[in-house]
């Protein structure tokens, strides 16, 4: 076969697995890596505090921004996850804070 013809083929076959995948054909068992391309979380893991300083909110860690030269005071703000008063979860493929106070 022509090379020529062996990336058309390759190229049709990649637009129905990504067309597939947004349009929500993707099973939920699909392979993490494509499911957290996506946006989704599987696991606890896969989430983080969105800020750097008193988190409120979580999001995925592979859009976390980065927060190694940003100073944050050391109190316990209520409401926040500060001082082990929350934690991030993953629910229904989202990011979600859980806090205790």
């Amino acid at each position: 076969m022509r090379p020529e013809f062996l990336l058309a083929i390759a190229f049709a076959v990649s637009v129905v697995i990504v067309g597939s995948s947004y349009l929500g054909l993707m099973s939920p068992a699909a392979p993490a890596t494509a499911r957290l391309s996506l946006g989704e979380c599987i696991t606890d893991s896969d989430c983080v505090p969105k800020e750097c300083c008193h988190p409120s909110t979580c999001v995925l860690k592979t859009v976390k921004q980065e927060c190694g030269l940003v100073a944050c005071t050391m109190e316990c703000r209520p409401g926040t996850m500060d001082c082990g008063h929350g934690y991030c979860t993953c629910v229904n493929g989202e990011c979600q804070a859980v806090m205790d106070w």
